[in-house]
């Protein structure tokens, strides 16, 4: 995780009496050197002063920005200096927590406002001996997300600071990107943006954009990264914690989405919405629990089990008061309904168990008569909720097939013609997206298992597969996505006169060999028949090797380019009095465009505006990033990297190295393949 900071100090060199009567000549430019920074990259936080913001102009509205979006405030608070006191109340004015002070003891009295607060205290002739100590504790603040260290928030507790959205939008261009990522399902791509984010001051705002992007993709795993990201960075965030909720669901983690749903119910500031969508999760979880507890039961036990699960009635409590905290919730409205109407049904399909469900039987009678009064009263209510909301939606909206299946499902409830019923259906799922129909799946799957509207399937299942999407294919090459992929990395051939030679031309026949015994025995090791992909760059040498051998051994091969072909060609493939990398490269180019296998990151060589501020990162660390996290897509496990490396770092920044390193960072496997008169020991052991 990387933070945002933001430091108030004193510039220059400042007299000061210390606390001992000793005068000192003090250089806080040396301080911020010393210790602040060293401090703040063992906690992982980038950030600057006021005195970078000088350099660029707008001081004062950079300077209050910077301080109400950073994550963490460090101030060295040891001088009575105006400015340092005029930013340090901007930020306890503007933020209630994550403000770390520092401080030396000098003459001056600590200013009563703060004198209560926490310090670290430090020499300032030996400044970085507290390095550890202030990393320490700038973690403790990040990791603490309740304590509340400003004293204007802890006097005034009525008091809400600004939303961040409204003071960082997220850069035009960073969206356009994520669209583009996004239309592509391209969620390597968009896992991409996201850490780039994090990044940045406006990081949190474009997390949650990217987390919104891949949850609509379907990256159940990419998206909950992004936003457990988001929550961290925040500390508190009610959109994140019911994401979370609902991807925690979905990965059958239902103790973290219990938990992320407590949260979202115990925020005060959640709209009706929010906490009728909290409460339609809690339902949702407790209907997960009470179907586990009878689906693997034979059929004729299941309705006695199902109808005695205590988790059967707090679902249908849960709906019913989601819905009744906000009657715009119609999906809370129809699950409601269901449950209703499904306790009703398997209550008079088996009175006894029904019975036995209670303490008496005048207790089960009047439970069951105030049953059968809640789904009269929730059918209409919720035939009503989904007629206003379609009424509200825009053509087009990608929540009409929401809308229209709760419209047919309450056809289907209240026993309408099956005419009529299918005819709903067929209309709410035309044109509809995968969730819809897994989601249109899993509720015609519970009342068949329990036997119920037994007349209505032979009608309603054919629509399913007669109208269903086609699988989405995110960054693979066919409608399925690949058991096993190679991600490779490589040296360039060398330019003629190399002080040090690495790849010379003379090595081609023999990298070439070695590649193609190297793809040969992963793909041996393999289960037969299993779907392989491989994934590359363009550039001469290894990366050109690559594609050429896999499209030998019928291995489908990527193409990633960080740039269109006609700027990345001069830039790594052209090779002095080697003319015929060029078009051995526009080989393997148009033969991955025409068969969809053609991936460019951006439209110049430059790295996108908004990701400008980020200190050493360039564009081929980022295409390397981009390609690493396009392959983890089809999850870690399935990936292996093959890397033609001499096991020395590279001539730039970018390169093979540095792949090798991202991932070993992200636990998948790798192999070495050692050019020739290269240093090999340990680390070419696969997975090394």
């Amino acid at each position: 995780m990387t933070w945002n900071g933001f430091i108030v100090r004193p510039f220059g060199t400042r007299p000061v009496v210390l606390k001992s009567g000793q005068a000192l000549a003090v250089d806080f430019d040396a301080i911020e050197r010393l210790l602040i920074r060293p401090a703040m990259a063992q906690a992982g936080i980038l950030g600057g002063t006021t005195m970078e913001m000088l350099a660029a102009g707008n001081i004062r509205a950079d300077m209050f920005l910077g301080l109400a979006r950073a994550d963490v405030v460090v101030a060295e608070v040891s001088l009575h200096n105006a400015n340092v006191f005029y930013e340090l109340g901007a930020r306890h004015a503007l933020r209630p927590r994550r403000t770390f002070m520092l401080r030396f003891a000098t003459k001056d009295p600590v200013p009563f406002d703060i004198a209560t607060d926490r310090y670290l205290d430090y020499d300032p002739q030996r400044p970085e001996a507290a390095i550890h100590a202030l990393a320490a504790g700038l973690a403790a603040t990040l990791a603490d997300a309740d304590a509340v260290d400003s004293p204007i928030f802890r006097l005034l507790p009525a008091l809400q600071a600004p939303p961040l959205a409204a003071l960082m939008p997220v850069p035009v261009a960073f969206q356009e990107e994520l669209r583009f990522a996004h239309g592509n399902k391209r969620p390597g791509h968009m896992v991409l943006l996201g850490r780039e984010a994090q990044t940045l001051p406006w990081g949190a705002e474009g997390l949650r954009l990217v987390g919104r992007a891949l949850v609509d993709l379907g990256s159940a795993v990419a998206a909950t990264l992004a936003w457990e990201a988001l929550r961290t960075r925040l500390g508190h965030d009610t959109e994140a914690d019911l994401q979370l909720a609902t991807l925690y669901q979905r990965q059958d983690k239902l103790p973290e989405s219990d938990s992320a749903i407590a949260r979202a119910l115990d925020d005060p500031e959640a709209s009706p919405g929010e906490r009728a969508e909290a409460l339609a999760l809690r339902a949702r979880n407790a209907k997960g629990r009470w179907q586990a507890a009878w689906c693997n039961a034979v059929p004729e036990a299941r309705t006695p089990l199902a109808l005695q699960s205590p988790q059967l009635a707090r679902a249908c409590a849960d709906y019913a008061s989601a819905f009744a905290v906000d009657l715009n919730h119609h999906y809370s409205g129809i699950n409601a309904l269901t449950l209703a109407r499904l306790r009703l049904d398997l209550a008079e399909r088996a009175p006894d168990a029904w019975a036995d469900s209670f303490d008496g039987d005048e207790q089960a009678r009047t439970t069951l008569a105030e049953l059968k009064a809640a789904v009269a009263e929730l059918m209409g209510a919720v035939s009503l909720s989904a007629r206003a909301a379609a009424a509200r939606l825009p053509e087009g909206d990608p929540g009409a097939p929401w809308v229209r299946c709760t419209e047919a499902d309450v056809l289907l409830l209240r026993g309408e013609r099956l005419g009529r019923v299918q005819a709903a259906y067929q209309r709410a799922l035309e044109g509809a997206g995968q969730a819809v129909f897994d989601a249109q799946r899993r509720q015609w799957a519970l009342l068949q298992q329990l036997g119920l509207f037994a007349d209505a399937w032979p009608r309603l299942l054919p629509l399913l597969a007669q109208l269903a999407p086609a699988s989405p294919d995110a960054d693979a090459t066919s409608p399925t996505s690949p058991e096993r992929l190679v991600l490779f990395t490589g040296h360039r051939i060398d330019q003629p006169g190399r002080a040090t030679p690495r790849f010379p031309a003379s090595a081609e026949p023999a990298v070439r060999a070695a590649l193609a015994a190297e793809l040969q025995a992963l793909m041996a090791a393999w289960p037969a028949g299993c779907r392989v992909r491989a994934v590359a760059g363009g550039a001469s040498g290894g990366d050109i090797l690559f594609h050429e051998v896999c499209h030998a051994l019928g291995v489908p091969s990527l193409l990633y380019l960080p740039m269109p072909a006609d700027q990345f060609v001069p830039r790594s493939v052209e090779v002095a009095g080697q003319p015929g990398w060029v078009p051995r490269f526009y080989a393997v180019h148009q033969r991955c465009e025409a068969a969809g296998r053609l991936r460019v990151l951006g439209p110049t060589g430059a790295l996108p505006g908004w990701l400008a501020a980020p200190q050493d990162y360039n564009l081929w660390e980022r295409s390397n990033r981009w390609m690493l996290h396009s392959a983890l897509a089809h999850g870690a496990e399935k990936l292996t990297l093959l890397a033609l490396w001499d096991g020395q770092a590279g001539d730039g920044p970018g390169g093979t190295q540095h792949m090798v390193n991202e991932v070993r960072a992200a636990g998948a496997a790798w192999r070495q393949v050692a050019l020739p008169g290269a240093l090999t020991g340990p680390e070419a052991a696969a997975g090394g």
